[in-house]
């Protein structure tokens, strides 16, 4: 703990910081709620979907499910990210990169390497992939390395060159320029002004929308921010957007930017401030952004990350990740397999969970009911519950499920096998990388191809 600065791994208590008691303490309780609510009315489908599958307190239906108070304790729950009430922040960690023993410390530089891998891979809260060196920030909390990476790529970028983009102006001038809007000039007309011409035209501006949203974006980012460098970068991109006007900024100002094609690092930003403005929840009711939240929840994520990197990594092979399909034959209900891997005439369909997993009475009825699904539908025999890899399992045993009574085959049976990934084993983003893709490597030797000599070779790039 950093002053009023508390770091949070999943299903772990914490003390409560000191001075976070009584009614600060209520306040900030009614501050999450808030998040909650605007979490669920601003976030994307795909953040909010299953969000009670696997809760039965009514009361975290209704409340917020981000942090649990327990007297002069606190911890997170399966979310990721940060948080900001007045003084106080707090980090949110996933619970794989917890220590092992009060005795080990937090290994800052392995939480960001794996953290920005999973964003880099992520379809759903894009992290760009930028050759930006981390030296001077890569142990600072995550937050400040997301800020930093766009901080420092954005003041690099903003020194050579600005962005200037055509805008539609509407405005009285005393001379005609453009296009002129006969209704307002009749009304100047009727009230003595008809030498002052109401017209409309395009400037070659720089206030225009996608400097704005830069310059909200640094903004908010420069108020959360505690890493000198970071400020400094922030100030600088202030600074040379000091002629664009402030303006409250969404994630849907971002769709409506065009940006030339040719114009790749300023599409770059806009991937940085769709980051932040899609994944952060600001009140600035002060003037001040005295309160934040940048959250994310952690089983989304980690189900994206393993999907893209899988079907990013293994071209050889045919892999549809995420794919909706029809359930009914109506099609109003739907499913969607995590992956389906074919090689030749062999396939398997991978279900990815976040979930922590030791023996088999832990297995959900719900994951499995899935699988038979999966199976059923997708003519597939052998399924396999993939799991991160917590505490160095070795996997559990199969299960075999007859399946004659939906089949024709009256011998019908279907193989649900659970296997683990090490998500966080490396000392950097490239290790990280290596070792994932050797363990998923394994897997898809094992079920696609056991038999053949060449596999290893057949599944490299």
């Amino acid at each position: 703990m950093k002053n009023k600065q508390t770091d949070l791994f999943e299903y772990k208590f914490e003390k409560l910081p000191d001075g976070l008691r009584g009614d600060t303490l209520k306040e900030f309780k009614k501050f999450l709620d808030k998040v909650w609510q605007k979490y669920k009315e601003e976030k994307p489908s795909y953040w909010r979907e299953n969000l009670y599958d696997n809760e039965t307190d009514e009361d975290i239906k209704k409340n917020q499910p981000f942090l649990f108070f327990d007297e002069e304790r606190v911890k997170s729950r399966n979310y990721i990210g940060y948080i900001k009430f007045k003084e106080y922040k707090f980090n949110l960690y996933p619970k794989i990169c917890s220590p092992q023993d009060s005795t080990e410390n937090i290994n800052y530089k392995k939480i960001n390497d794996m953290l920005r891998l999973w964003l880099e891979y992520s379809n759903n809260a894009i992290l760009p992939k930028i050759e930006t060196g981390l030296n001077e920030a890569r142990d600072c909390d995550f937050i400040e390395i997301l800020i930093y990476l766009f901080a420092k790529y954005t003041s690099d970028l903003l020194s050579i060159s600005i962005f200037q983009h055509y805008e539609e102006i509407n405005e009285e001038t005393n001379f005609l320029k453009g296009k002129l809007n006969f209704n307002e000039y009749i009304r100047n007309c009727t009230c003595g002004k008809s030498h002052k011409f109401h017209c409309s035209y395009d400037s070659f501006e720089v206030n225009n929308k996608f400097n704005q949203i830069i310059k909200y974006v640094s903004k908010c980012l420069y108020e959360i921010s505690n890493n000198n460098d970071n400020r400094n970068y922030l100030i600088d991109i202030l600074h040379t957007l000091d002629e664009v006007d402030d303006v409250i900024c969404t994630y849907n100002d971002c769709k409506s930017v065009y940006i030339n094609r040719f114009m790749g690092d300023f599409n770059t930003v806009l991937d940085y401030c769709k980051l932040f403005l899609i994944n952060s929840i600001t009140f600035n009711e002060s003037g001040e952004f005295d309160n934040f939240a940048f959250l994310l929840r952690t089983e989304v994520l980690f189900e994206d990350f393993i999907s893209n990197f899988a079907e990013k990594n293994f071209p050889k092979l045919k892999i549809k990740a995420q794919s909706q399909k029809d359930l009914d034959t109506k099609g109003k209900l739907h499913y969607r397999p995590d992956l389906i891997v074919e090689y030749e005439k062999n396939k398997i369909i991978i279900d990815i969970k976040y979930k922590d997993i030791s023996n088999i009475n832990q297995i959900s009825y719900s994951d499995i009911y899935q699988c038979i699904t999966y199976a059923i539908k997708e003519k597939c025999e052998n399924i396999i519950l993939l799991y991160p890899d917590f505490n160095k399992k070795k996997g559990l045993s199969p299960i075999s499920i007859d399946t004659s009574e939906f089949c024709d085959r009256k011998d019908a049976k279907i193989s649900i096998s659970f296997c683990f990934v090490n998500c966080c084993d490396g000392n950097n983003t490239e290790e990280i990388e290596k070792n994932l893709k050797e363990e998923l490597e394994k897997i898809f030797i094992n079920f696609l191809c056991p038999k053949m000599t060449q596999a290893r070779s057949i599944l490299k790039m």
